[in-house]
């Protein structure tokens, strides 16, 4: 077997592995050539004895020769038909060997460097995220988003992996005695239904990573789950994570490790999204089909992400490929969808389309709820995202997205609500060892609320948007030594509401304007692999808060703030500086043998945007407020530490994480503001600090015919607001629990693959009861009823628990067919629970209070949908 190699070096490539179980120097060769040449001489005893041999051509003589081998085990074998070649035989792993001249061996004792990229066998394409290995020095590292990998170790020959998620293990066997870049194929997965079944993860990256918190997945991974009305759903999924839960079903928006909705920073291809859902939260935003991967971090958040406290859900939209033209769609009731990736110049410039609509209606009207059955509901998005190469080292991305969702509750009101997000990336290599991207982008979400109640007929819009410019440099100094730092710039409008009368409304038209602010941050990260064992990540962020075009109240000091305190308005267009912080972060990865690590972290974040309702369940027309002279920055600081243990080849990963969450400057309403069009919010709203603690499980099984995870977490949530006045006080100082506080989480998913075309999954989720606020008692006063309250949250909801179940016949398992398709049918919440999502006391007519209970869904709901895919 011979290979063309580039000068100097034999690069060579294996993958055959022994079927045998037997060390191959137990082999014993016997056989006699007469007059044949040494190559045909190597590939026949290749074919008989099943290991593989790697030499440069040139190295060995055409001349035809003559001998006998007896008796000799399979390496001395090798060294006795190259006796007279000069060549000295390494044995690397089992089964592969490679011949290399003696002369141009040299010295082992220096370093040299390997960089270079993986990218796809077939079109030539960077492979971003996959993992490259040397196994003999036990390093291993993360290709970029342009597929780049670098590596510095001590000259000599060396087995070199790689693999990505979708794609087959490459092992190529390379001599390294100079510095070489060498870019690396690697092939797409081909998928057997019965055997095989695509995990969405490389093996031990659980392990590797050292940031504990940390989830990833691909959709493939979880493309089966069952999930409302037939469709995958990305926010069902993070729900299943342990330390993230909501407060009921059809809620916008989760918590994470105790915080609230709005301290989670969601990104779709890096730009910021305000909201996560369609029909206040029955959908996620993302479209399942245009989707390539997600990663959570709960966490210590990177350095290069801020302004939110708790978490970071980063979703990667596909990449379009320049190879061929690809149509992928679906068809249901409620949801329907289509895909198409379109190459426009060969390898060069290429476009991926795709959009969503659904009509969930049918499903209202069956609900026993007469306001319910009044209702009408629909969305539809769509993206567009386009890929331009301008040589080898610079990339150009372009993204657009809109959605847009319709509800209309009962007969009198109707909520309207859109996101548009577009950005633009510049991906430019400037060396084997250090990268750079620009990325530009804007984020815009606006609400509607039209009400149609006799005597209140009125129109009401509010909003926020955002345009930011983020440059990042990644520095690869060696594979032990990493560094990636850069700067953000972002400016936000906040538009606090405006209300028009419709008809002979009485109600007045008022335009609450708007405030700007802006934030710019530096931000940098050191990424240090001491040994094999042992790894830090450091990372800093200084964030500097400004507003500009501003209205400002100013509140007496030395009384409680209400009308009756204002001492001015302030109005500027200047920028003015308000605040600076440091937001350190910290993790440790301690590899304590290769199927256990130990992690820990601790990072500080800082927010400067915070979001307001009066309900818990977010409605799409709350409140977003910026920073000011009266709204102080939030902050977190969070201590985390977790055991991570892999079994059976990692085909099982599990862990156990603890994390201690300590939350400062929290702005939160007065009981019973009024959030909307309130001139004076800034009175009603209070500064409280908290802390929330958790014990976190989790268990995954990665491959076979079952596949799926297992979560359950604890934890405790509170708040304390404290004040010199009694009337900021809640609880008269004592702490209450926080809306999100649901003690228990229990979530199980599991995928059965039943045959080759059939296969099952289930979902079964168990939360306890959230935090209400009750009256304990009543009493009637000159015909009125008087509810007398005892502290906020002061009683628990009953505990909520579905069941869901969906089976997918697949249209043919055909290796290399253009055409595909499956038909999903699925039933979601399956024994019909009636989840309590609220409690609330009422007392008609001065009678006795009674307690009534809501529950959003209280019905099985069954749906079908028939996908498609043609290349």
């Amino acid at each position: 077997m011979t290979s063309d190699l580039p000068k100097g070096l034999v690069f060579l490539f294996s993958f055959l592995m022994s079927f045998l179980g037997m060390a191959q120097e137990d082999i014993l060769v016997n056989e006699s050539f007469e007059s044949k040449s040494l190559s045909f001489i190597l590939s026949d005893l290749e074919e008989k004895y099943n290991f593989s041999i790697y030499y440069k051509s040139e190295w060995v003589s055409e001349t035809d020769v003559s001998l006998t081998i007896e008796n000799r085990p399979l390496l001395e074998a090798l060294n006795y038909v190259l006796k007279d070649e000069d060549l000295s035989i390494e044995k690397l792993v089992d089964n592969v060997y490679v011949a290399f001249s003696n002369q141009n061996i040299g010295t082992k004792n220096y370093l040299v460097t390997l960089k270079g990229k993986v990218v796809d066998g077939n079109t030539n394409e960077p492979v971003a995220n996959s993992i490259v290995r040397i196994p003999e020095l036990e390093l291993a590292t993360v290709t970029d988003l342009e597929g780049n990998y670098s590596f510095e170790f001590n000259a000599g020959t060396y087995l070199i992996t790689a693999k990505s998620i979708s794609s087959d293990l490459s092992r190529d066997v390379m001599q390294l005695y100079e510095n070489q870049e060498y870019d690396i194929e690697i092939f797409e997965r081909v998928v057997e239904l019965d055997d095989v079944v695509i995990t969405g993860r490389s093996q031990d990256e659980n392990l590797a990573d050292s940031n504990p918190g940390k989830v990833s997945f691909t959709l493939e991974s979880i493309r089966k789950l069952p999930s409302l009305m037939g469709e995958t759903d990305i926010s069902r999924i993070i729900l299943s994570l342990p330390g993230v839960q909501t407060v009921g079903e059809g809620a916008t928006g989760f918590s994470v490790r105790g915080g609230a909705i709005d301290q989670n920073l969601i990104l779709m291809d890096g730009v910021p999204l305000y909201n996560s859902s369609h029909l206040l939260g029955f959908f996620s935003i993302f479209n399942p089909d245009l989707v390539n991967d997600f990663t959570v971090y709960k966490g210590n958040i990177p350095a290069q992400y801020g302004g939110k406290l708790s978490s970071v859900v980063s979703v990667d939209i596909k990449n379009p490929q320049a190879d061929k033209i690809k149509i992928s769609g679906g068809v249901g009731p409620v949801s329907n969808k289509a895909f198409i990736n379109l190459p426009i110049v060969k390898e060069k410039l290429s476009v991926v389309v795709g959009g969503r609509y659904s009509d969930p209606t049918w499903i209202l009207k069956s609900v026993d709820d007469l306001d319910v059955k009044k209702s009408s509901a629909n969305f539809y998005d769509g993206n567009v995202k386009a890929i331009y190469s301008l040589g080898e080292k610079d990339v150009f991305k372009a993204n657009a997205y809109r959605s847009h969702d319709f509800y209309d509750f009962g007969s009198d009101t109707s909520f309207t609500y859109s996101s548009e997000l577009a950005s633009l990336d510049w991906d430019h290599q400037f060396s084997m060892s250090l990268f750079g991207k620009l990325h530009a982008y804007h984020s815009n979400y606006a609400a509607e609320l039209d009400s149609r109640s006799q005597f209140r007929e009125f129109d009401f819009q509010n909003g926020i948007s955002s345009d930011g410019l983020k440059i990042s440099l990644d520095l690869r100094r060696t594979e032990r030594l990493t560094y990636i730092f850069g700067t953000e710039l972002k400016s936000t409008t906040f538009s606090f509401g405006k209300i028009d009368p419709v008809n002979a409304s009485p109600i007045e038209s008022r335009d609450l304007g708007s405030n700007k602010s802006l934030e710019f941050a530096l931000f940098a990260e050191n990424r240090f692999k001491i040994n094999n064992r042992l790894e830090l990540v450091t990372g800093l962020r200084m964030s500097n808060y400004f507003l500009k075009e501003s209205n400002l109240l100013e509140f007496d000091p030395n009384l409680a703030r209400s009308e009756f305190s204002i001492l001015d308005t302030i109005s500027s267009q200047n920028l003015t500086k308000l605040y600076s912080q440091l937001e350190p972060r910290l993790s440790a990865n301690w590899r304590l043998s290769n199927s256990a690590s130990l992690k820990g972290s601790y990072a500080r974040a800082v927010q400067y945007e915070h979001l307001f309702s009066n309900s818990t369940a977010s409605l799409p027309t709350d409140l977003w407020l910026p920073t000011s002279n009266n709204l102080v920055p939030a902050i977190s600081d969070q201590f985390s530490i977790g055991l991570f243990k892999n079994f059976a080849d990692n085909k099982w990963e599990t862990s156990v994480e603890l994390y201690y969450k300590n939350f400062d400057q929290i702005n939160i309403p007065k009981t019973g503001a009024e959030i909307l069009m309130n001139d004076l919010i800034e009175a009603d709203i209070l500064t409280s600090s908290g802390e929330s603690a958790g014990i976190e499980f989790l268990v995954r099984k990665l491959s076979g015919k079952v596949t799926g995870w297992m979560s359950y977490f604890y934890s405790k949530t509170q708040f304390v607001a404290t004040s010199t006045f009694q009337e900021e006080q809640i609880n008269s100082g004592q702490k209450f629990l926080a809306d999100f506080d649901r003690p228990h989480n229990l979530n199980f998913s599991a995928n059965f693959q039943l045959s080759r075309l059939w296969s099952m999954s289930s979902n079964f989720v168990f939360n306890s009861g959230r935090p209400v606020t009750l009256p304990n008692s009543s009493y009637a006063l000159n015909g009125v009823r008087i509810f007398n309250v005892q502290g906020r949250n002061n009683f628990r909801i009953g505990n909520n628990h579905r069941f869901d179940i969906s089976f997918t016949l697949e249209g043919s398992n055909k290796k290399n067919k253009r055409w595909s398709n499956s038909f999903t049918f699925s039933i979601y919440n399956l024994y019909g629970r009636r989840n309590p999502f609220s409690v609330v006391t009422k007392a008609v007519n001065n009678t006795a209070p009674r307690t009534f209970r809501l529950s959003v869904l209280g019905n099985a709901i069954p749906s079908f949908t028939y996908n498609f895919k043609f290349e």
